[in-house]
């Protein structure tokens, strides 16, 4: 890893927010310490709203050799840059990617690429079977954006023994109802962030309606998770920013132009329970550092 790491002062890392909010300041803020915890000379981190534009486009520092967007609204801001300088976006729902700049990009190297907000659908229902074991019917209420994952959804959930319950709706408007007919019938929802599913009021509702059949949620953040939802794995905008500030050294250090590796998913991750939840629906779980063992030993 050392390696990694070498040769790559002086560089420029333009860091593209989509607004000052806590979660993308902790990613900036965890790309500039993790070169800080680092051996050698670090790169020049520079860290710019999506707001501070110049005729429609984010203004960059002139020497940037590579571009970290984090959250949606940056991904898909015109950004005043060298057509082949690459970019990665973080703290991005896997839906949500990629930005038409990079569909249209014709570039000879990797150019765009991706930390998804998404967990990896193994890792999900990895933890329900670990967690869980013996409710083996999970359910999922799907948007547009998520339909066409449903089959891969159903293929990961059948290698962990477990079977999916699906419902499709167009919006938010839609979930109450399609919930009632829904969750008699299985042991576990599986809440995605989708947001043609979940605003704030649908995600009450979603919890509330689950509550009341006695319905476990797993969900994919802490915040769902302090609101009524049992359990979650997710990773933190710090964890993410580590993640990419791992992926920027590598690129930087590799010989010739910087070249991003293909989008992927959290390395890190995090896992949270709602005691207090789970002693009302009568379940015993283990605590979260077991189930991260648990976690630790089954394949992704």
């Amino acid at each position: 890893m050392a390696a990694a790491w070498a040769d790559v002062a002086d560089a420029q890392v333009a860091v593209v927010l989509s607004d000052d909010g806590m979660p993308y300041e902790d990613a900036a803020d965890a790309i500039r310490a993790e070169f800080a915890s680092r051996p050698g000379r670090t790169p020049i981190v520079d860290v710019v709203g999506a707001s501070a534009t110049r005729d429609g486009r984010v203004a960059l520092p002139q020497r940037t050799r590579i571009v970290v967007t984090v959250g949606t609204a940056a991904a898909r801001a015109e950004l005043d840059v060298a057509p082949d300088t690459p970019v990665l976006g973080i703290l991005v729902p896997k839906q949500a990617w990629p930005p038409a700049r990079c569909v249209a990009a014709q570039a000879p190297r990797p150019r765009c690429s991706a930390i998804y907000l998404d967990q990896p659908l193994a890792r999900q229902f990895n933890l329900i079977a670990a967690a869980l074991p013996g409710r083996e019917r999970v359910g999922v209420v799907a948007g547009p954006g998520n339909v066409e994952a449903l089959p891969e959804m159903r293929h990961v959930a059948a290698g962990r023994g477990l079977s999916l319950a699906t419902r499709t709706i167009d919006g938010p408007a839609d979930l109450y109802p399609t919930l009632e007919g829904l969750l008699p019938s299985v042991d576990v929802l599986l809440a995605m962030p989708d947001p043609a599913v979940l605003t704030t009021a649908s995600a009450r509702s979603l919890l509330v309606g689950a509550y009341r059949f006695r319905v476990p949620v797993v969900a994919f953040s802490e915040s769902y998770v302090r609101a009524g939802a049992m359990l979650a794995v997710y990773s933190t905008p710090r964890e993410i920013g580590r993640q990419a500030a791992e992926i920027i050294a590598a690129a930087l250090a590799a010989p010739g132009a910087p070249a991003l590796p293909p989008p992927q998913y959290p390395k890190y991750y995090s896992i949270a329970i709602n005691h207090e939840v789970a002693r009302s629906l009568g379940i015993r779980l283990a605590d979260e550092q077991a189930l991260r063992l648990a976690l630790g030993g089954l394949h992704e």
